[in-house]
Order: C-alpha cells, then sequence, then structure tokens
C-alpha cells in the first residue's frame, strides 16, 4: 500500500497526513522466526519499531490508542513492551475486545431480537435486542478473564445475563445484575452444555422441519471445529428434485456427494432435539429447553446422534465430545490468530502456531496465555533486527467500527449516539456496516478493504468528534482553543496532539503542514475552528485507520 496515492486519491487532505510520506504506524514486514518450538517458552521479541508495535497492541486489547507515557516507556526500553502486555491484558475493556471480535464469528448480535422486548414487560428494544445476541459471547468473555478452562464454553452449567435477560430468560442470577452481566444458573432442566444451551446462539440460527437442525449443526462445526460444510466443494446429481422431501431423504443416505456431508453432520443435529423450536415459534417456546424433544430426532433425520461417530446423547454429551477433540483446541488457536493477524493462516506459520498451541495447553486452555503467546510472538509483533526483509509479513490492519468508536470516545468523550442508539454499533438505524462492520446477518466479519460508503462515515464522525473536543471537553486533548499560541508554543502543542491522536511523532514537514495549516484557519475564522480542523485532519489521517 502507497500512503500517499491513498490518501490524496481517497481522502485528498493534501495536509499534514501527507505530508511526510511515510507508512502509517502499524504498516510494515513481520516475520516467523522459523524455529522449531519446544516445550521451553520462546524468549521476549524486540519489535524493530516498538511504538506501532504497542499501538497494534493496544487497540486490539483495549480498543484505545496508548497514552504518551506508555509510548515513552517503550521508546526509551523496548522490553517495557512486556509489562504492558501483561497489563493490556488484565484490562477490564479486554472483555469488551473479545465480545466484539467474537461476534465476528459469531454473528449473534442483531439490531432486532426475534422478539422485542416489549413481550418480557421491558422498553429498551435496542438493549434487549443487543443483549440476546451477546449473551453466549459474554460468556466466553467471562471465561477468559477469569481464568477458567476454554472447554467451559461447552460445558459450563451457567450462563451469563444482564437485566434484560435476566427478566427474559429462566434462570437464577448468582448476583444483582444492576448494570452489568454476571453468571446465572438456567431452571428450566437444561444440561451443563455451556453455550450449546445459550439462548442467543438458537435465537440466531433457528431451524424448520425439513431443515431439521442441520444448519445449526453446521454452525457449531464452524464455529467451535472451524469446519464449515457449506465450504467444502461437493459434486452430486443435479438432477435431483430437490422439491421432493422423499428424494431428497432418500440423496442423503444414498447419493455418494450428498452422504459426504450428511453422513456426520445428520447425526450432530440428531443431538440438539432439546433446544428444537419451529421458525417463528411464539416467545415462551423459544425461551424454554425442551428435554421432551431430545428424541425427536426419530421422526426428524432419522439418523441415531453421534459425534463424529462417537455415539453420543444430547447437548451435554456434545459438549463433553468437542471438549475431548482435538480440533476444538485447534480451532481455538486459529481464530484468534487470525483475527489478531487479520489474515489466515498460512503453511509457513506453522512453527509458530505450534508454539501457541503449546502455550494454551500449558496454561490448561486458558484463553489469556493463548492471546500473551501470540501477541509476544514476531508474527505479531514485527521481525526481530537481521530478519530476512518481507518474511512473514504482517499487513496493515484497519480498524473496526467498534475500535473506531473506543478510541473516539477516548481521546474525545465523544460517541455518535442519536436517539439513544449508537450509530457506529448498529446497523439498522446506524452506520455499521456502512462504516465496515457486521450486522449479524448479512455482512459477517470487519471489512479489510475501503469502500466510498467508509470514507463518508469516517468524515461524519471526525467532523463531529472534532467539534466535540474542541467546544466541549478540550481539557481531554490537553487544549485551551481560546490561547493564541506563538509559534514555539503552537507547534509543541500541534506535535504533542499528533503523538496523542496518531501515537507518532510528527516528521518536521508535517509539523510545517500543520502548523501552516492552523494559522491559516485562525486568521480567517478564529482559534477553536483552526483547532476543531487540525483534529479533522488527524483523524482523517491514514495512520488513524490502519495500525
Amino acid at each position: 500500500m502507497v500512503r500517499r496515492g491513498w490518501c490524496v486519491g481517497v481522502l485528498a487532505l493534501g495536509l499534514a497526513a501527507c505530508a511526510g510520506g511515510e507508512k502509517p504506524a502499524g504498516e510494515g514486514g513481520a516475520g516467523a522466526d522459523g524455529a522449531d518450538s519446544g516445550g521451553a517458552p520462546e524468549p521476549a521479541v524486540r519489535p524493530p519499531d516498538p511504538e506501532a508495535a504497542l499501538l497494534r497492541m493496544s487497540l486490539d486489547l483495549r480498543g484505545v490508542r496508548p497514552s504518551l507515557d506508555e509510548l515513552d516507556a517503550v521508546v526509551a526500553d523496548p522490553s517495557a513492551l512486556d509489562a504492558l502486555r501483561a497489563v493490556m491484558l488484565a484490562d477490564p475493556r479486554w472483555a469488551e475486545r473479545l465480545v466484539s471480535s467474537s461476534q465476528e464469528l459469531w454473528s449473534t448480535v442483531q439490531d432486532e431480537a426475534e422478539h422485542p422486548a416489549s413481550t418480557f414487560g421491558l422498553s429498551d428494544e435496542p438493549a434487549f435486542a443487543r443483549a440476546v445476541g451477546e449473551e453466549p459471547l459474554r460468556l466466553l468473555a467471562h471465561i477468559a478473564v477469569n481464568d477458567l478452562p476454554y472447554t467451559d464454553l461447552v460445558t459450563a452449567d451457567y450462563t451469563v445475563v444482564d437485566a434484560n435477560l435476566a427478566a427474559a430468560w429462566p434462570v437464577s442470577p448468582d448476583a444483582d445484575p444492576g448494570d452489568g452481566w454476571v453468571t446465572a444458573r438456567w431452571t428450566d432442566g437444561r444440561p451443563a452444555a455451556g453455550a450449546l444451551v445459550s439462548n442467543g446462539l438458537w435465537w440466531r440460527y433457528e431451524t424448520s422441519q425439513n431443515n431439521a437442525s442441520r444448519g445449526r449443526a453446521n454452525q457449531i462445526s464452524r464455529i467451535f471445529l472451524c469446519r464449515d460444510y457449506l465450504s467444502q466443494p461437493v459434486e452430486f446429481d443435479r438432477s435431483l428434485d430437490l422439491s421432493d422431501p422423499a428424494v431428497v431423504a432418500d440423496a442423503l443416505r444414498a447419493n455418494p456427494g450428498c452422504a459426504s456431508c450428511h453422513s456426520s453432520l445428520d447425526p450432530l443435529a440428531s443431538l440438539l432435539g432439546g433446544v428444537y423450536f419451529a421458525r417463528k415459534s411464539g416467545p415462551e417456546e423459544m425461551r424454554i429447553y425442551h428435554p421432551e424433544r431430545e428424541g425427536i430426532w426419530r421422526t426428524q433425520t432419522g439418523v441415531a446422534p453421534a459425534y463424529f461417530g462417537q455415539p453420543a446423547e444430547g447437548l451435554f454429551d456434545l459438549g463433553q465430545a468437542l471438549a475431548a477433540d482435538p480440533g476444538f483446541v485447534d480451532c481455538a488457536v486459529q481464530q484468534t490468530a487470525e483475527h489478531l493477524l487479520r489474515r489466515p493462516l498460512r503453511p509457513e506459520d506453522t512453527p509458530a502456531r505450534t508454539r501457541w498451541r503449546e502455550a494454551f495447553v500449558r496454561s490448561d486452555l486458558r484463553l489469556r496465555s493463548l492471546w500473551d503467546a501470540i501477541l509476544a510472538d514476531p508474527l505479531y509483533l514485527g521481525p526481530p533486527t537481521g530478519a530476512p526483509e518481507g518474511e512473514g509479513q504482517l499487513g496493515a490492519k484497519l480498524l473496526s467500527p467498534d475500535q473506531l468508536s473506543s478510541q473516539i470516545e477516548a481521546l474525545t468523550g465523544f460517541r455518535f449516539v442519536v436517539d439513544g442508539a449508537d450509530l457506529l454499533r448498529t446497523s439498522d438505524r446506524g452506520l455499521a456496516t456502512l462504516a465496515g462492520g457486521s450486522d449479524g446477518a448479512y455482512a459477517r466479519g470487519v471489512s479489510q478493504g475501503w469502500s466510498a460508503t467508509q470514507v463518508l462515515v469516517l468524515r461524519r464522525v471526525a467532523q463531529l468528534a472534532a467539534d466535540h473536543a474542541v467546544r466541549v471537553e478540550p481539557s481531554r486533548l490537553g487544549l485551551d482553543p481560546t490561547l493564541s499560541l506563538e509559534d514555539d508554543a503552537l507547534r509543541a502543542t500541534l506535535e504533542q496532539l499528533h503523538r496523542r491522536v496518531l501515537s507518532r511523532r510528527p516528521t518536521d514537514r508535517e509539523l510545517d503542514a500543520l502548523a501552516a495549516h492552523h494559522r491559516l484557519i485562525t486568521s480567517t475564522e478564529g482559534s477553536e475552528a483552526a483547532w476543531v480542523s487540525v483534529l479533522v485532519v488527524l483523524f482523517r489521517d491514514p495512520s488513524f485507520l490502519i495500525y
């Protein structure tokens, strides 16, 4: 990526953002060391650009940019990155990043729930819909931040709820949910199977009589084993009359193309009878577990329940089988690494992948240890000094709408909220998909390529946030927009502001351009307008968006 062409061609700023022509913070190469992993932890890696590594880590773990003190610490001593990583992994904001990153995979959060909040005597419709979708994601985050085994995700005898779900689900909370999330016990007899019995999961992924939970079984395989049946190439007789249920039922058993998948998919689907409810069922039907339906497979798939050839009965057995499957661990490593690297794992990543898996296993499957191993790896930090140029490239990453929102709020105090809806975190009423995010239904994952709508959203957010920062909360960025600054004081303030917003020192050329721009706007519109304009330039700089 050439920064100058991107900036001029897309943002057309032509000011400080483009003056220097350097790559944005975080853009550059990263490579694996290629060493075979033994049982001992790898030595700490000192990245060639500690500020860029710190920025990447802070945005991935906290959703905000590092402080000036943190930047100064790693510049003075790159080994300070190790201590800062431990601090960030203990930060409460990591839980929010886990929820956001998990949504990219699970796609359970949507702007509207299957049944409105008013059905359960609640009034905040957006909050209820979000809580429904976040239930399984919050369970994962609870397991991670409390250093519980990752297998609890499919074996736990509890869920997590907020005040909305405590009123809607058949649960007994372990504490007063108040404004937060707490553990809760199911009161309707559902088995101990963690997220596998989560209402939030199955409200998102419904089924029908004809589908017989096969789509749901594929979601289990996709989310927990990284095996998506829909992505597998299959050849079958296209002359089959798929509108005839009898023909379809026979083909699933006798047709080699169909049976290649359904021989394992259908027994998995047969395990899901307890959470079966027909599509568009009533709220009472959808909120409770149905033990009386655990044998419904006899009239649906007609295939005895099993887990890839291993006989099983119901969701408890399914959770236990997943927890014992090495593929469950491998998938967690793959998903975490691909999220943090923002690219698929490749064959040449095998040594690093082995290191990460061994660290995860040594910790008794604590997610914090898995994240720590990846964050400390040269594939994430950047290649050590002397590594071959271009080896194991880590491409620049684009902010998600959640990260854009959280770092803007941390810097300025501004949230893009209209009528109670956070426009960067909703799609039906907001701008999340237009900003490159997921709506949980049609747009999944986070875009890693720019579009015209993302540029338009950014332009509006930058203007509103800059105006708020200068006119409402100037102290957050250390500004006093009423002061008339002489050249030296102006340059010193601009330099500090540039570093706080972009996490790197400006070049002389960038600083000259910012100072000239500030003086120009001050002469025509006044000091406040000048600071607003300077912040707009910084917020629209590529290194504010790419890390």
